[in-house]
């Protein structure tokens, strides 16, 4: 009986230490499996984000399509100087004013997108027609900026103003054709 209670106990022991060890390699195997899952949850949660925020994105730029067309049109294109001058001068001519370009400079604002056009005007004409004209040339659809108005009355009883007008002007894309 004792030979039988020592090779029961040799049979617990041995039968113990298969059931530990079999419970070790699935603990391991299912902490590995669980560290991959919460892995690839934090893949795909950031993934479903990414997603998200593109979709946003794509509906921010297709919701912004006419309002960034508008904000083209609030500078001078660069193509467009000699045009831009020449709407000045129309302006002049509607307020009944003569109008004199005295000076044309581009200046680069360290901008990746626009520059400043400055341009010192000149114009002589009666008061009214030449507050007019100022008006007419505050209401263009640009971004404009009036620096230095004087006026002074003529002996000839005309009114002689200047002005400089700033206006922002787009940048011409540098077309890079270097190989």
């Amino acid at each position: 009986m004792l030979k039988q209670s020592k090779i029961l106990i040799v049979v617990l022991l041995v039968a113990n230490l298969l059931v530990g060890g079999l419970y070790w390699y699935l603990d391991r195997d299912i902490s590995t499996h669980t560290e991959k899952a919460v892995l690839a949850a934090g893949d795909l949660d950031f993934e479903v984000k990414k997603e998200e925020k593109l979709k946003s994105t794509d509906h921010i730029i297709k919701d912004t399509v006419e309002d960034r067309a508008e904000l083209d049109t609030l500078f001078v294109s660069d193509d467009d100087v000699v045009g831009f001058i020449r709407e000045i001068e129309i302006l002049g001519q509607v307020a009944g004013v003569s109008v004199i370009v005295k000076t044309v400079a581009v200046i680069d604002d360290e901008s990746k997108f626009a520059e400043t056009l400055s341009l010192r005007l000149e114009n002589e004409g009666s008061w009214a027609n030449s507050m007019h004209f100022l008006s007419l040339v505050e209401a263009l659809p640009y971004f404009i900026f009036i620096d230095r108005y004087n006026i002074n009355k003529g002996g000839s009883g005309e009114w002689t103003s200047g002005f400089d007008l700033n206006v922002l002007k787009k940048k011409r894309k540098n077309l890079d054709i270097r190989p």
